[in-house]
């Protein structure tokens, strides 16, 4: 049955958490020079996904975002369809169970991308973020507070604007 509900934090939250059924998962880790399979006993509360292509000095700043927080019932998910394994190298330094990685260098779309990291999940809740984005502290409580309440989706009310420096409106 999906519930639906407003949460008022505050403050603007770019999420979108799904639930998913429990399984017990085999994980197959591709670093592009070999594959390491990792068995999984136990399903995460929340999966946190982040698909990435070729901008690895913005994506590192988001896998640390998520790694930050200080919750074991997480795992960190990044699908990197760049044309070089080097974000492999940043992963593999973090040395944090929680991060999963895969590389996939044969050309995807931007959806294609998203997809594959989303079957990289197992969490009960997963959380989409781009490779420029990332999380608050409170995403973890936020996930416990919706499995409190058996909710299946959150979605957002708040709206987020952007600014890049970079870019010029006919306004400006």
């Amino acid at each position: 049955m999906l519930h639906s509900t407003t949460l008022a934090l505050g403050i603007p939250l770019k999420v979108s958490i799904h639930p998913r059924s429990p399984t017990k998962v085999k994980r197959r880790i591709d670093c592009g020079n070999g594959t390491h399979t990792r068995h999984i006993p136990v399903k995460p509360l929340l999966s946190i996904a982040i698909p990435t292509k070729n901008r690895l000095s913005y994506v590192t700043s988001s896998i640390r975002t998520a790694t930050r927080l200080a919750d074991s019932d997480i795992e960190i998910l990044i699908h990197d369809n760049s044309e070089t394994n080097d974000l492999y190298h940043f992963v593999q330094e973090l040395d944090d169970p929680r991060v999963h990685y895969e590389h996939f260098p044969k050309p995807l779309s931007m959806s294609e991308n998203y997809e594959a990291s989303l079957s990289m999940c197992n969490g009960r809740y997963i959380s989409v973020i781009g490779d420029d984005d990332g999380v608050t502290r409170f995403l973890p409580l936020l996930a416990r507070w919706a499995d409190k309440l058996q909710l299946d989706l959150i979605v957002p009310t708040n709206t987020a604007h952007f600014v890049w420096p970079d870019l010029r409106s006919e306004e400006h």
